[in-house]
C-alpha cells in the first residue's frame, strides 16, 4: 500500500537526522521521529500531497485499523498520514510518519484515505533511544534530563540499531554519545537490552496514559527492609553493571589498595537523597528509634544529611 524504506538490519549501524523529540509524562521511553536521507526528499512532492489529502473528503464510515496499518488522522485544521502503533477499543497510538511525532486519538477522527496517498515513503521513522532509563526516584526524566534530550532536536546522530518492533516500525537505536553524557551528568542508567525490548513490547499492549516502566528506582529503598542483608546492600552498593565505566571523585586515599571513591552518576540524586534524610532527622527526636548494630546502615548529621556505616558503638560511661 505504501512505499515504505527498507528498514536496517539489527546490529548495523546507522546515520540518523533527528527532527522531533517526543518525551511523555506518562513514560520514561525517549521517542524521537528522524530519517536516515535527511536533504535529499523532494519537499515540494510531499507539498502537493498534503495538499490532495486536505480536500480529500472522506465518506463517513466507522474506521477500523491494526498495528501497522496507514491511514490518515485529523488534528485541528489539518490531516496527516499516520502509521498504527496500537490499540485499545477505538482508542489509537499513532505515528504521523512526514511529523514525526506520536498522537493519541480516536477512530471518529480517523479515515482509510486513497491508496495513492500512501505511495511516498514516509518522511520519518519512529525511533526509541536503546536500554536507557532515567535515574531518579520518580522514574521521570528531571527537567535538566528533559532539556537535555529535546537539545537532541535538529541534530544528527550515528547508532546502532539494537531492534525493529514489527509491525510498528519502532527502531531502537543505541547511541552510545548520548548515553555517555547522559550518565556523566548523572540523570540516566543503562538497561539490558534483553529487558529493555521486553518492556517496550509491553508498552505497545498496554493503555497510553499507564507507566511503561517498571523498574523501581536505585535509589527508592523501602525502610521495612532496611533491617535486612539484602536492604544493607542496597542502601550501601547501588546496582553497578558489569563491564561500564564510570567516573568516579576519590575523596580519600588510606593506602594504594584501599581508596575511597564517589560514583559521579549518582551524584544528583545523593544532593536530593541528603536534603531527604536532613529534612526528616530534623523533625523527629534526637532518640534512635532503635539500638543499630555494627555494619549496619545510619544517617550521620553533619551540615547536610549523610548516609553512612556503622562501625563502632562507643557507649557512654556514667563517673
Amino acid at each position: 500500500m505504501c512505499s515504505l524504506h527498507v528498514l536496517p538490519t539489527i546490529g548495523s549501524n546507522v546515520t540518523v537526522h533527528v527532527s522531533s523529540i517526543n518525551l511523555h509524562s506518562h513514560s520514561a521511553f525517549v521517542e524521537f521521529g528522524g530519517n536516515f536521507n535527511h536533504g535529499q526528499l523532494t519537499k515540494e512532492i510531499y507539498r502537493l500531497m498534503k495538499k490532495e489529502i486536505h480536500i480529500h473528503k472522506e465518506r463517513g464510515c466507522k474506521f477500523e485499523g491494526s498495528p501497522g496499518d496507514l491511514c490518515l488522522v485529523k488534528e485541528e485544521k489539518s490531516c496527516h498520514r499516520a502509521r498504527i502503533l496500537s490499540k485499545c477499543g477505538d482508542k489509537y497510538n499513532l505515528f504521523l510518519i512526514d511529523d514525526g511525532r506520536t498522537l493519541s486519538a480516536s477512530n471518529s477522527i480517523l479515515a482509510c484515505g486513497q491508496s495513492s496517498f500512501f505511495n511516498l515513503p514516509p518522511m520519518m521513522e519512529l525511533f526509541i533511544l536503546a536500554s536507557v532509563s532515567p535515574l531518579s526516584p520518580e522514574n521521570r526524566w528531571s527537567p535538566t534530563a528533559s532539556k537535555f534530550l529535546r537539545s537532541l532536536s535538529g541534530k544528527t546522530v550515528c547508532g546502532c540499531v539494537q531492534d525493529v518492533m514489527m509491525p510498528s516500525r519502532i527502531i531502537l537505536l543505541d547511541i552510545p554519545s548520548v548515553f555517555k553524557q547522559m550518565h556523566e551528568f548523572g540523570f540516566a542508567r543503562k538497561i539490558p537490552c534483553e529487558k529493555f525490548q521486553i518492556v517496550v513490547e509491553d508498552s505497545l499492549h498496554a493503555p497510553r496514559d499507564s507507566v511503561s516502566w517498571s523498574d523501581a528506582p536505585l535509589t527508592n529503598i523501602q525502610p521495612d527492609h532496611a533491617s535486612s542483608i539484602e536492604g544493607f546492600h542496597q542502601y550501601l552498593c547501588p546496582e553497578l553493571l558489569p563491564g561500564t565505566i564510570e567516573t568516579v571523585e576519590v575523596t580519600q586515599v588510606v593506602n594504594p589498595l584501599s581508596i575511597f571513591c564517589k560514583l559521579q552518576v549518582f551524584s544528583y540524586e545523593l544532593k536530593k537523597l541528603s536534603k531527604q534524610i536532613q529534612e526528616y532527622y530534623e523533625g523527629t527526636s534526637a532518640l534512635m528509634p532503635k539500638l543499630l548494630c555494627d555494619g549496619g546502615p545510619c544517617a550521620a548529621k553533619g551540615s547536610d544529611g549523610e548516609r553512612a556505616e556503622l562501625d563502632e558503638i562507643f557507649l557512654k560511661r556514667d563517673t
